[in-house]
């Protein structure tokens, strides 16, 4: 009886934290009536620590999705479709060193180009091309651009974890 509730309250803790992303999700969709928001479901990672892609299933069906298209969760910009076949597609995830995204800083509107970092242990990213005078702290909030039109305008990328001066350019 006792392993039997052990379970059943497994079970329900993770009814109730789907339910607390869902909720998210729902709040996110409803904050950014602009985008055109379809839900779909990671079903695989690559494993290798040179590629950062996903698959996702697409719950909405067949054709919604095209290469270049952004992929969003409610904590902001997860990558971009590269690949679709049927209802499922890969997705070139923001850490990925092929990834590169114009973006500004939230708080003074510095631009600058997120890197995936390529850090075999780390899900981590680098801000380049910032002017030498642009103010940059740990913790300001990074949002695509909108330029080029790839990604919606404001979406949030990141927050700034790190400040490192280069001394050349």
């Amino acid at each position: 009886e006792l392993a039997r509730l052990e379970e059943e309250r497994i079970r329900l803790l993770g009814v109730m934290q789907e339910n607390a992303r869902l909720r998210a999700m729902v709040g996110f969709a409803e904050a950014n009536p602009q985008l055109q928001l379809r839900p779909a479901r990671v079903i695989a990672k690559n494993i290798s620590p040179y590629f950062r892609v996903l698959r996702l299933r697409l719950d909405a069906g067949e054709g919604i999705a095209r290469p270049n298209m952004p992929v969003v969760a409610p904590s902001g910009l997860v990558g971009q479709v590269i690949s679709v076949a049927g209802d499922y597609c890969d997705v070139l995830l923001t850490v990925d060193t092929d990834s590169r995204i114009d973006i500004l800083v939230q708080r003074n509107r510095a631009r600058g180009v997120l890197e995936g970092d390529g850090r075999d242990d780390e899900y981590r990213a680098r801000v380049s091309y910032l002017l030498e005078g642009d103010d940059v702290a740990v913790g300001d909030v990074l949002v695509t651009s909108g330029y080029g039109g790839r990604f919606p305008r404001e979406i949030v990328v990141g927050r700034i974890t790190e400040v490192e001066a280069r001394r050349a350019g």
